[in-house]
Order: structure tokens, then sequence, then C-alpha cells
């Protein structure tokens, strides 16, 4: 993980280097911030021209909370 200074109150995700020989059909992209995950709040990744999938994460979806956030990607 890194650090992003939050000017915009988002932040993107980007998954890349997908290996899926029977295809990718969705990308859904859980996130929270609170240990309780009471936070969380799911997101549908879109591809991109370039082969990778992004999600953009909104702060507000998440009481814009300061400090680490975490996101793990379902691949479908």
């Amino acid at each position: 993980f890194r650090r992003v200074l939050f000017r915009s109150g988002t932040f993107d995700i980007v998954i890349k280097d997908i290996k899926c020989p029977a295809g990718v059909t969705r990308i859904s992209v859980p996130v929270w911030s609170k240990q309780d995950q009471s936070d969380i709040y799911w997101y549908s990744a879109e591809k991109q021209v370039d082969g990778t999938y992004k999600v953009t994460v909104n702060i507000a979806n998440h009481g814009y909370s300061v400090g680490t956030y975490i996101a793990h990607a379902y691949i479908y």
C-alpha cells in the first residue's frame, strides 16, 4: 500500500495483469477503512482501453475517513 493525498476526495484503484483464460465478465471491489468494515462499499471496476480495470473510490462513501483503506478484487 502507499499513502495517497485526498485533494479531490477520490482515489483510483487500478487492476492489471489479469490472467484469466476463460475471460472476465466483471470485477467487484469492496473497499473499507474501518476495522469492523462498517463503512464497506462495493464498486464495479470498468475496463479501460489499455486492458486494465479501474475503480474510482469516493471517500464520501466511507464517511470521509482518513487513514488506510483496504480493498479486495473479486474477478468473475
